[in-house]
């Protein structure tokens, strides 16, 4: 069997969001960024986020809003 290696930082374990907790922005920065990328081909005039769960809880305190922003 050949063995396979891969490379990362501990900035690719620990990554930092913009708010006041990561687990609360990180996530959902980067499923709002994905979302925004797949809609190159649309003409978009508004965009409705409803957050659920620990995200709707928590999220103006912790910044999840202005991450999916």
């Amino acid at each position: 069997m050949k063995a396979s290696f891969s490379s990362f930082t501990v900035l690719d374990l620990f990554t930092t969001g913009i708010g006041l907790s990561s687990s609360q922005t990180v996530g959902p920065m980067l499923a709002a960024s994905a979302f925004a990328i797949s809609l190159h081909r649309f003409v978009v005039q508004t965009i409705r986020c409803d957050l659920f769960g620990a995200l709707a809880d928590t999220g103006r305190g912790h910044g999840t809003n202005t991450a999916v922003i």
